[in-house]
């Protein structure tokens, strides 16, 4: 008990605290695939499962290694949408690792990732006051895309604009739906902005444009 309150505990805080700061800067940097209640706990539970993996089979790290590299492409019912998507679990599993090893080292990782994520944000936001982009979103090196994400209660209906639907992912428990409409056109964006915008059970709509 007292070798749980003096070393696992703080430990496991600190896991905690990391991935809830991650999760925290994922949303105010407007990643909507992010925000829901399945992510949420993923984000809270996935450095804690880590932790407690490294700690259980600390005698054998190779083993232990390998059974939180297992995990990481394991894949549930609910598939990858996104490459940063993939970057943030590492992430997290990366934060359980470092809780095992030093407190400082996880809060510091979750620190920095989270710094990471916002200031590119911020800098983004600030660049586009000025006509300017910090980063485009593209298929390849020479082709620039417009980028639209939505969140909504009820499945979109098939239409003009449904050819552009570049990924799809629902979450049946919340009964939420995410969609992420591409194209390099920036006025047909415009217009399903507009066909979205028209619908009352939207939730939230993002655009970025190319």
């Amino acid at each position: 008990m007292e070798q749980f309150l003096n070393v696992l505990l703080p430990s496991i805080a600190a896991a905690l605290f990391s991935g809830l700061l991650i999760k925290l800067s994922l949303s105010i940097a407007k990643q909507t695939w992010s925000n829901n209640y399945q992510y949420t706990l993923i984000c809270l539970i996935l450095p804690i499962i880590t932790f407690v993996i490294t700690k259980v089979i600390a005698n054998n790290i190779a083993l232990s290694l390998g059974m939180v590299g297992a995990l990481s492409i394991v894949r549930f019912r609910n598939p990858v949408k996104n490459s940063l998507e993939l970057v943030i679990y590492f992430a997290l599993i990366a934060v359980g690792i470092s809780a095992g090893v030093n407190i400082n080292y996880s809060i510091l990782l979750g620190i920095l990732v989270s710094l990471i994520i916002l200031s590119l944000n911020y800098i983004d936001f600030f660049l586009k006051k000025k006509n300017m982009n910090f980063f485009s979103l593209s298929h390849n090196d020479r082709t620039q895309t417009n980028m639209l994400e939505t969140e909504s209660e009820k499945e979109l209906e098939k239409n003009e604009y449904s050819k552009y639907i570049q990924s799809f992912y629902s979450d049946q428990k919340n009964k939420k739906y995410y969609y992420r409409f591409e194209c390099e056109n920036k006025n047909k964006i415009n217009e399903i902005h507009e066909n979205l915008k028209s619908l009352d059970y939207i939730i939230s709509i993002d655009i970025k444009y190319g």
